[in-house]
């Protein structure tokens, strides 16, 4: 806003002189009460990442004012048009709203409620000058503002979730008057020139990424919008369509979770009111400030607490709550990958690479989200501020925190997030009270190594990356007729069906079809230069499938035990009470912390005491032609991996396999160089894929599960011990001890 002027005159002799500096001045407050037109024009072009490839066909428009373009065969784009401006030069201060004038370099300001304000100050082109934070309580202020010169400026200032922009234009100042070097009339046309806008660029095309960036100068040319691939759409439960993208191996949504219900159905209670938030052990979600508004709800998601993830399943079938190890594997692609803000591949710096491009809070401090948000989202996880509801029921910080859970619980009361501020550079974790508020991002189900198998029984796609659809030809011999897809490689090295090669291999996205295939049948993909065999798979009593791996010249099962019953059918005795189940000398099974849901038990398997298989056990657990493996056929498996390279250094004496039997997933971080939970992009070379699933103690309590694995063996010591493996986030050697066999581990079978 232009700012209000006192004029001070000297020569009191010069009449013409003053009544020519009264006509400026009058001149000047009338221009700035004018109502004009402003021209809007925008232009630049879009490509792909590279920033050299156009891309034609794509929409891009101003959100605010709407004007719109599609690319054309360059990719280029000009947004044109004219708005209706009004640009006072007096604001009059309003108790119980956001309001504030400039007058004589003083901000005089009234703050509806106490908190934190801010003042930035921007140059017409858009680039901030100045910022003041403050503190302040209810009520009018008066804060000087910074000398910045000769020039039109942009105050934009903001109180919590209020926002106020000003203009004001400043003339060269001597002490306490105003010297005009001469008396140049202020047109409605030129004062067009010097209102800025507060608008985003908003570009969409079929396959890419929906891309925004702030734009602050109405006069702007040579922008460009680099566009990245969608790497598939998601839908909730509610219908709501979610873009997402590939960063390094693991695919994640570009937005906000905004279902208000579980994936079967049911409806996730929403509570508003602060109080009985604070008092919610149980699941609840919300929209910050409780917002109603469709299109607010659809950029900022909802804000959930923890006891919704941990509830019923949240996520569609192939995708999860990402852990906190898989916001680890995140952290460290971004950090190796040159993703840090100043381009170096050591220290926490991504925070910009995963932020949008828009609406997070201005900082003039090089490398933080909020300087030069057009550097922003380089990765495209397009991280928004949408601020979070804090265990007492209050909403904070959108525009300046966005805050993430993840599936990664930190105690009974606690779990881990993941947060990004403003005025940070780095990704930080954290652990909050499950009985906060925050936004929701989600991961697609994957097996390590981009190594996948089908089975013709099998009515779902395996992990989201291999899209299969079935129909059966006759359904007296079960033989069928199977359409897959792998999708978002750029190379199958190897394609089998049963034993044998498909020797034509498509391009990335190609459907094979295959007929006649069996039960025992399957197809089998991997991708990279050093393939791992997959066997022919297992059923259990329960038609669960579990895939195999040849190690040498064994064939284990590359997925935790889950089978509720014995191989004749009988069922297993299923004991959830931590009473019952201590010093227990009987067979018995149990689900870590008695899940329930069917993805959680898929993915961790079931944890069985030592009795469950026991010799003495007329009933086996193993279908036929598979078995517990003995404590030497575990000690082959180790012999083995030490003597053909797998340890992590490289090296062919002494333990320290774990790296290569451990998965690429969900181990807990760890800074010991070689141990299961450091650098998770290093694991699984041996394709075993071992899960931290935890254990249950004879005691009956659980504990360990994204810190440890542990296995039985079929051998015992005495009537009360038998020996187990394990593996430790922490550890770089595969683990061998003696227990109570009244434990609950997970097991694995051996091929005979």
């Amino acid at each position: 806003m232009a700012r209000d002027i006192k004029y001070k005159y000297i020569n009191n002799n010069a009449q013409d002189e003053s009544m020519i500096y009264k006509k400026v001045i009058l001149l000047l407050l009338l221009t700035a009460l004018a109502v004009f037109s402003q021209q809007i024009t925008i232009s630049g072009k879009v490509t792909d990442t590279t920033g050299v490839a156009p891309i034609t066909g794509a929409v891009v428009k101003l959100e605010k004012y709407g004007f719109a373009d599609t690319t054309t065969a360059d990719g280029s784009f000009v947004l044109t048009g004219l708005v209706s401006s009004i640009d006072q030069s007096i604001h009059q201060l309003q108790p119980n709203a956001l309001s504030a004038n400039m007058r004589n370099g003083m901000l005089s300001l009234y703050v509806p409620e106490r908190g934190a304000v801010s003042i930035t100050t921007y140059t017409i082109q858009g680039k901030a000058v100045s910022k003041i934070e403050k503190v302040l309580d209810k009520g009018a202020h008066s804060i000087a503002q910074p000398d910045l010169g000769k020039g039109v400026y942009i105050y934009k200032i903001r109180a919590g979730s209020r926002e106020l922009m000003l203009k004001n234009s400043s003339l060269v100042r001597t002490g306490s008057a105003i010297a005009l070097s001469a008396p140049t009339p202020v047109t409605a046309s030129s004062a067009s020139r010097y209102v800025p806008i507060d608008d985003v660029i908003f570009a969409s095309k079929e396959g890419l990424l929906n891309y925004r960036v702030m734009v602050t100068n109405s006069d702007t040319s040579g922008i460009v919008i680099k566009m990245i691939p969608n790497a598939g759409n998601v839908t909730d439960a509610d219908g709501n369509v979610y873009q997402s993208v590939r960063i390094g191996i693991q695919v994640w949504t570009v937005e906000n979770w905004r279902s208000t219900k579980y994936n079967d159905g049911t409806a996730i209670p929403h509570v508003t009111d602060g109080a009985a938030w604070k008092a919610l052990t149980t699941p609840g979600y919300c929209y910050f400030n409780n917002a109603t508004q469709t299109d607010t709800i659809k950029k900022w998601g909802a804000l959930y607490n923890w006891y919704v993830l941990s509830y019923k399943q949240i996520a569609p079938a192939g995708w999860r709550v990402p852990t906190d190890a898989e916001w680890d594997t995140l952290q460290n692609y971004l950090i190796a990958n040159g993703y840090n803000w100043d381009g170096t591949m050591t220290g926490n710096k991504i925070a910009k690479s995963m932020a949008a491009k828009s609406y997070w809070e201005e900082t003039l401090y090089a490398g933080m989200i909020g300087n030069d948000q057009s550097k922003n989202n380089t990765s495209g996880f397009s991280a928004l501020p949408g601020g979070d509801r804090s265990d007492e029921g209050n909403f904070f910080n959108q525009s300046d925190y966005g805050s993430w859970w993840s599936a990664t619980e930190y105690g009974a009361s606690h779990a881990c997030s993941r947060f990004l501020n403003y005025i940070l550079e780095d990704l930080k974790r954290s652990v909050d009270r499950k009985s906060c508020g925050f936004s929701v991002r989600l991961l697609r189900d994957f097996i390590a190594d981009g190594k996948y198998l089908l089975k013709a029984k099998s009515m779902t796609p395996w992990f989201g990356r291999v899209t299969p659809a079935y129909q059966l030809v006759d359904s007296v011999t079960g033989r069928a007729t199977v359409v897959f897809k792998p999708t978002g490689w750029s190379k199958i090295d190897s394609l089998y069906v049963g034993t044998t090669k498909i020797s034509t291999i498509g391009p990335d996205d190609t459907a094979y079809t295959i007929t006649g295939m069996t039960k025992s049948d399957s197809v089998r993909v991997w991708f990279g230069a050093k393939p791992v065999v997959y066997c022919d798979s297992v059923y259990d009593a329960e038609g669960n499938v579990y895939h195999a791996i040849r190690i040498g010249n064994q064939v284990w099962t590359v997925e935790n035990w889950r089978s509720t019953k014995y191989n004749d059918g009988t069922a297993i005795p299923y004991v959830s009470n931590d009473t019952a189940w201590a010093w227990l000398l009987t067979p018995a099974y149990c689900y870590y912390k008695n899940a329930t849901h069917a993805d959680t038990i898929m993915k961790w398997g079931a944890l069985y005491n030592w009795y469950v298989f026991a010799p003495t056990n007329s009933k086996k657990i193993a279908p036929a032609g598979w078995h517990v493996p003995t404590d030497a056929e575990w000690d082959t498996l180790q012999i083995y991996l030490i003597a053909n390279g797998y340890n992590w250094d490289g090296t062919t004496m002494s333990n320290k396999i774990a790296k290569a039997m451990a998965t690429k997933s969900d181990w807990s971080a760890s800074t010991t160089a070689g141990a299961s939970g450091n650098d998770l992009t290093k694991n699984n070379a041996s394709g075993f894929s071992a899960l931290p699933g935890g254990d249950r103690s004879y005691l009956g309590f659980f504990y360990g599960q994204s810190g440890c694995g542990s296995w039985w063996s079929a051998s015992e010591t005495d009537a009360s011990y038998a020996y187990f493996r394990d593996l430790g986030s922490d550890c770089e050697y595969l683990g061998r001890n003696l227990i109570s066999k009244s434990c609950g581990f997970s097991v694995r079978l051996l091929r005979d």
